[in-house]
């Protein structure tokens, strides 16, 4: 599997890959105005959002499967005066640290097909998050259209029967992984709290 996310990083066949800070990212930060915290990106991509992050004063480790992205995510915060603790690695099994007063994926969620998989996941954000720490998980969502081409797609009850021995869902709502200017597949932004 990580050969295979190396080979979309290498060739740049990365549709998700906007260059853009995502727009639900910054909505919940002016929303809440989260108050500095540690940081936990999974997923992180080439490291947009993990930059952005930084830039706004938050302690930032980001994760990703491919080693290839976190060369390329290294290489764009290289440019920056930016601490950024970046890991090439699974985050079902790699250890990250703990006391994050915030996590974020944008798409890492809905890459695991089942829900066994998808439990082990809120079940580890969980065990890394402060006590009310906030996960922020946007995922494909089965009420857009199919398209050729596209993320893989949840009902919002595989969502809930994953996440809700963990979390308190704070909401979760339709949405879309384009940018602010241009929609793109349908998604859910699923924000929710650590539960005790």
């Amino acid at each position: 599997m990580r050969g295979f996310w190396d080979r979309r990083y290498q060739t740049g066949d990365l549709p998700w890959d906007t260059g853009e800070v995502d727009f639900h990212l910054k909505h919940i930060f002016k929303k809440y105005i989260l108050k500095p915290c540690k940081v936990l990106e999974l997923g992180c991509g080439t490291g947009t959002n993990a930059l952005w992050l930084s830039k706004q004063g938050y302690k930032v480790t980001a994760i990703d499967f491919s080693p290839r992205a976190i060369q390329l995510a290294k290489e764009k915060a290289a440019k920056y005066k930016t601490r950024i603790k970046f890991i090439a690695g699974d985050a079902l099994r790699t250890k990250m640290g703990r006391g994050f007063g915030f996590a974020f994926d944008r798409g890492v969620f809905h890459t695991l097909h089942n829900k066994s998989t998808r439990t082990k996941l809120a079940k580890a954000v969980h065990a890394q998050l402060r006590k009310d720490g906030i996960w922020l998980s946007l995922i494909g969502s089965k009420d857009g259209p199919l398209l050729k081409v596209g993320p893989p797609r949840l009902k919002a009850q595989e969502i809930v029967e994953a996440v809700e021995p963990y979390f308190k869902i704070i909401s979760l709502k339709a949405s879309n992984f384009g940018t602010a200017n241009a929609p793109g597949p349908a998604c859910w932004e699923c924000l929710m709290q650590k539960r005790s």
